[in-house]
């Protein structure tokens, strides 16, 4: 995504790593003059993979530090490819007056080769659309060719000036790095070519964001904290006739004798969805419940029944929202009358015996199992 100056700082999420790019003036002129004093325009890079081989938008992610690079507005369409095959480093370190007519004829031929698309900030295929003529989709653009039948439009290879071709403030092309048909096998992106200077906050953040344990009263506290309803979720107040920001809660007042909590590991909001690797800290034995019974109950000392639980199952998930594969350790131990004194891992067909406490709980901890410890 980028970042203009008019948006708010609150559109940043905490996990957003943010690039940022000295240029020679802003991007909001069509052009910045280089050093020579030529018009230029600025072009980011982005990398782009699939999670699998159906090329759907829904499907693709970013990867890698984003480039930017700012070139001639007289250089042609050929001359950003070029651009963009060395920096992304598939040659060799040598300059171009030092390669012979062998090696620029296939750096050339390499370079028109390169699988690069008009693209969105956030990675999507893009329709280019000529300079005047904003409301008409033309499939026949200058400096791109389209893919028959798709919204794609690859980057040209021919003598079209990167002006004519690149008509905004700034441009965003694509590299597909999975598209296995245009890119050779030893053709692959590697990050360790890129350096980027990294502000000082970035380490800072970096140390404090090291996910530290939370345990697992803390979620369940969290989760029956009375929460004020926003204003698109107002409640209707029969008395007053109008929409209220009532606070709703959750109560326990009975505990079932198997207790079954989902931990929340996927995050959604309207720019992203993510899985959550926060290590939960549950007990094996001994999880009391007493203290998020309802307060009435509580007071009353009318919890007659056991509120003691001791793990016996765990659900992991390992992989992100897209995909995944789930593994289960189980205790050993099937007496409701004391915690468990061994615990098995279960992996499709394979179980490995004898695992440690120590081993049950981790972060790919998806569903926890509890049953009530007898009186």
């Amino acid at each position: 995504q980028e970042f203009r100056d008019m948006y708010k700082l609150e559109t940043i999420e905490d996990k957003d790593v943010v690039y940022a790019f000295e240029i020679a003036s802003g991007i909001e002129p069509l052009e910045s003059e280089n050093e020579r004093g030529e018009s230029c325009i600025d072009v980011v890079i982005l990398h782009r993979e699939f999670d699998d081989e159906q090329d759907a938008p829904r499907n693709h992610f970013l990867c890698g530090t984003p480039l930017l690079l700012t070139v001639p507005a007289s250089a042609t369409v050929m001359d950003l490819r070029l651009e963009i095959y060395d920096l992304l480093g598939l040659i060799s370190g040598s300059t171009n007056e030092e390669l012979d007519a062998a090696s620029k004829c296939e750096r050339t031929n390499n370079a028109s080769k390169l699988p690069i698309y008009l693209s969105d900030s956030s990675g999507l295929y893009k329709v280019p659309q000529e300079k005047g003529d904003s409301n008409v989709v033309n499939h026949s653009i200058s400096g791109f060719d389209n893919i028959s039948g798709t919204e794609k439009y690859r980057l040209g290879s021919d003598d079209t000036e990167v002006l004519k071709a690149l008509n905004e403030p700034l441009t965003f092309l694509v590299v597909d790095w999975s598209d296995s048909k245009a890119l050779p096998e030893d053709w692959v992106y590697t990050e360790d070519l890129f350096q980027t200077e990294k502000h000082k906050s970035y380490d800072e953040y970096s140390r404090n964001k090291i996910d530290q344990p939370v345990r697992l009263q803390q979620c369940l506290q969290h989760f029956l904290k009375p929460e004020q309803l926003d204003e698109g979720n107002a409640w209707f107040c029969p008395k007053c006739k109008e929409d209220q920001q009532a606070f709703k809660s959750i109560e326990i007042r009975r505990l079932p004798d198997v207790l079954i909590l989902f931990l929340k590991r996927f995050e959604h909001s309207t720019r992203s969805r993510n899985k959550l690797q926060t290590l939960i800290d549950f007990p094996l034995s001994n999880l009391d419940m007493y203290e998020h019974l309802a307060e009435d109950i509580r007071e009353a000392g009318e919890a007659s029944f056991s509120t003691l639980y001791d793990l016996y199952a765990v659900t992991n998930h390992f992989g992100s929202l897209g995909f995944g594969h789930y593994t289960a350790y189980c205790a050993t131990e099937l007496d409701a009358s004391q915690a468990s004194h061994g615990w098995c891992e279960f992996d499709d067909s394979r179980v490995v015996k004898g695992l440690k406490e120590s081993d049950i709980c981790t972060s790919a901890a998806y569903v926890l199992y509890y049953r009530r410890r007898k009186s």
